[in-house]
């Protein structure tokens, strides 16, 4: 017969496994539905303090029903005691990834997550056997898994501390972590006092998991909420583009249809047809800005409807095939030097060329016309886990430092005879955002323009 104090924590330990479950699987839906990857981790934690409920709960219920050393007991303990330090290890990464938005090095994660069972194995066969070392095996088990989940709680709440002013949502999650962090610490404490001797200075109740409850349940409330914050932020985001866009592809579609009725109306008004050419010649060019806005608009709807698409890409074969692409009487004079250590990136072939034919573009349309030797360098160099670093460096007019913060909003034009679409770094940005990479831009006025593009390598068999 169970007595009350063990019931009580029965039943807490029971309703944290639950309220884990439930957290764990809205942040596992609105990660599907959202493809917020950064929640994923948060995700884990969830199932690792689930399983680490459930397993605190049959190691405490077998004490009643098992003899001390039954292997049974031993199994379980070993898998909740990894459960408690997959818990620490996940949260901190997804705090880590949130606060950054950026991933963590996932061989980091594998090597640390390769030494979590082993770990465990030893804090539960040490003094298993031993009957006097009782309270040495309790710290072991349960004070040293207290200790890393106390610090690592604390470190997520110092992580996600700059993100405060995003919401409610993580504001909640802040004070719920560095509270829960230092209730841990206090755990630990409590368990190393009688190993080591000493009163602890904090009574720890039994019914002290009630407070563990209170702040998990605030923690569900506050990262459900963020999920949905982050959201509404992006939707927000979404609709004052979307203006932006309706207003100025509107303007950039009207402005050379109505030069082409203009230059009609005054073809039709000549006596003499032959003097018609130049003004046809004008209508063509007036034709083929507004082609390019609507190529500009189409790219754009593409690559918001179109998921990834991922093969084999040689880069250095995309890089020429551009450059001759946008070669022109006009821009002859210009050469491209390539080089690299690795031309070969598994990645959407369509997205990596939108942004790739837009910088290469840029620095054709605006090379220096008195320099003597024009040219686009291209070095591909490759990275840890996988990614690729590809600059792309020209000696044209450059951007002048004060505009170089706006070159990739919508319709943003940073040179004022620019007759492009002003869609172009737009573009490059969302279609480097989408196949998971990053893009740099270093310009001096008169010197050139580097952008430098990280490339994530998107085949799956290189992540394992």
């Amino acid at each position: 017969m169970l007595n009350q104090p063990t019931s009580i924590v029965l039943t807490q330990n029971i309703a944290q496994a639950l309220l884990a479950f439930l957290v764990m699987y809205l942040l596992n839906r609105f990660y599907k539905n959202y493809q917020n990857k950064y929640f994923q981790y948060w995700s884990w934690s969830w199932l690792g303090l689930m399983v680490y409920m459930i397993g605190s709960t049959l190691t405490l219920a077998s004490v009643f029903y098992l003899g001390p050393y039954n292997p049974v007991r031993t199994i379980v303990s070993i898998i909740t005691v990894s459960a408690g330090l997959f818990q620490a290890l996940w949260l901190l990464v997804g705090s880590y990834e949130l606060s950054q938005q950026k991933e963590f090095k996932k061989k980091t994660v594998t090597i640390v997550s390769a030494c979590v069972v082993p770990i465990a194995i030893i804090l539960v066969l040490l003094f298993a056997n031993d009957p006097e070392a009782g309270v040495t095996r309790i710290f072991l088990r349960v004070g040293i898994k207290s200790l890393v989940s106390g610090v690592s709680f604390i470190l997520s709440a110092i992580l996600i501390f700059k993100l405060r002013h995003t919401g409610v949502g993580v504001n909640y999650i802040f004070y719920a972590f560095l509270l829960f962090g230092l209730e841990q610490l206090n755990y630990f404490f409590s368990f190393l006092a009688p190993v080591i001797g000493v009163q602890h200075f904090i009574e720890t109740p039994y019914f002290l998991g009630i407070v563990d409850f209170l702040l998990q349940a605030v923690m569900g409330i506050g990262m459900i909420i963020s999920v949905l914050e982050l959201e509404r932020d992006k939707l927000q985001k979404a609709n004052t583009e979307l203006d932006t866009f309706l207003y100025r592809s509107s303007h950039d579609l009207r402005a050379p249809l109505t030069a082409i009725l203009g230059l009609a109306t005054a073809i039709k008004k000549m006596k003499n047809k032959e003097d018609a050419v130049e003004f046809i010649d004008l209508i063509q060019i007036k034709v083929q800005q507004a082609d390019k806005v609507i190529k500009d608009i189409i790219t754009l709807r593409k690559g918001q409807k179109i998921g990834l698409r991922v093969s084999k890409v040689n880069l250095k074969e995309t890089v020429f095939r551009i450059f001759d692409m946008l070669s022109s009487p006009s821009n002859n004079k210009i050469k491209l030097h390539y080089k690299s250590d690795n031309d070969i990136l598994y990645t959407d072939p369509e997205k990596l060329d939108t942004a790739i034919t837009n910088i290469i573009s840029n620095a054709m349309k605006y090379h220096d016309l008195e320099q003597e030797n024009p040219e686009i360098q291209v070095n591909v160099r490759k990275l840890e886990n996988e990614q690729l670093r590809m600059e792309i460096n020209d000696n044209g007019i450059g951007i002048d430092e004060k505009y170089l913060s706006k070159i990739f909003n919508m319709f943003y034009r940073a040179n004022k005879k620019s007759k492009g679409s002003g869609l172009g770094l737009y573009l490059t940005q969302e279609a480097i955002n989408q196949i998971e990479g990053k893009v740099e831009v270093n310009s001096v006025k008169g010197v050139g323009t580097t952008f430098k593009l990280t490339l994530k390598n998107l085949n799956p068999d290189l992540s394992k």
